[in-house]
């Protein structure tokens, strides 16, 4: 029987590449391993029940993580913005230099990384958690790994997480993000685990490419009205905001947040939903996710 190829997985404890982890464990011939700081977390123990390797890293040092990755063929690296930590950007930083340095002193055959826009550089627009990745990017090509990197929109579970609609009455619920009649590309989180598996089997066609990936490309207004179709008694309906407005909420990271939508009203990003269905044909739509997942939205509303 042939050995399993060994795909390790940083980012576990982010939905995306907790989604990726589940994915990939789905292929007997996978091994998975979850490069994690805690293995006793819900989320660990839970991707452990579906066959995922958990490996505890303290991400200190690259040895540290030379060691986490021993005898793995492929990574997802995934790095995540904590907003709380005033010093995030430097340390997101550091932490990505540190993966890929051991990438490389490991001999992985081939890394997808979950990169973003450079919105500093592109339009002088400050964007911590897009930032960070563009730079990492940067180091990991300075690195001359061999890469793919995917750059990933906002999640249909967004609207049901940071930005979750505000109930205004019983059954009403709007929806405030400062997009106007400008579309933003969307994808289900648990689809991006099908588009990262088709890259990883099929290294030769995507190797140092950056993709831009999409299930669905919507307006607020439309997201609202599939919302009103399929969730009934519920109601949901856009609010009208200003960037600067948004600007002011008070939650973490609100200002990033404003800047994303500030920079995505100023700049065609190229995502491409059709292009992405040729990666993985079975990508959702946002209606299709909706109809599937309706239980879940409710439980996230109550």
């Amino acid at each position: 029987m042939p050995e399993k190829r060994t795909i390790a997985v940083f980012g576990t404890d982010i939905s995306q590449g907790e989604a990726v982890a589940r994915f990939l464990a789905r292929d007997k011939d996978i091994q998975v391993r979850a490069i994690t700081s805690d293995v006793t977390s819900q989320m660990s123990l839970s991707m452990k029940n579906e066959g995922v390797e958990l490996c505890e890293c303290s991400f200190k040092d690259v040895d540290d993580i030379c060691a986490a990755i021993a005898d793995v063929e492929e990574c997802f690296v995934l790095t995540n913005t904590d907003i709380s930590d005033p010093f995030c950007v430097e340390n997101e930083i550091k932490l990505g230099r540190r993966i890929a340095d051991a990438c490389a002193m490991s001999n992985i055959g081939h890394i997808v990384f979950s990169t973003q826009v450079h919105t500093q550089r592109v339009k002088g627009v400050q964007v911590r958690q897009w930032v960070t990745k563009a730079e990492i990017e940067d180091y990991m090509k300075e690195k001359n790994l061999p890469l793919t990197c995917i750059m990933v929109p906002f999640v249909y579970q967004d609207f049901f997480g940071v930005l979750k609609p505000e109930k205004v009455q019983n059954n009403t619920y709007q929806l405030e993000i400062p997009m106007g009649l400008t579309p933003i590309d969307l994808i289900s989180v648990d689809d991006i685990g099908g588009i990262v598996k088709s890259i990883f089997d099929n290294k030769s066609q995507y190797i140092n490419k950056t993709i831009s990936i999409s299930g669905d490309k919507l307006t607020i207004a439309e997201v609202a009205a599939i919302l009103n179709i399929n969730m009934k008694p519920k109601m949901f309906r856009e609010k009208q905001i200003s960037i600067n407005d948004y600007r002011q909420k008070e939650f973490p990271g609100s200002r990033d947040w404003a800047n994303i939508f500030n920079f995505l009203l100023r700049v065609d990003t190229q995502y491409n939903v059709s292009k992405t269905k040729t990666i993985y044909p079975n990508v959702k739509s946002f209606q299709e996710w909706v109809k599937e997942n309706g239980a879940w939205i409710l439980s996230q509303l109550s």
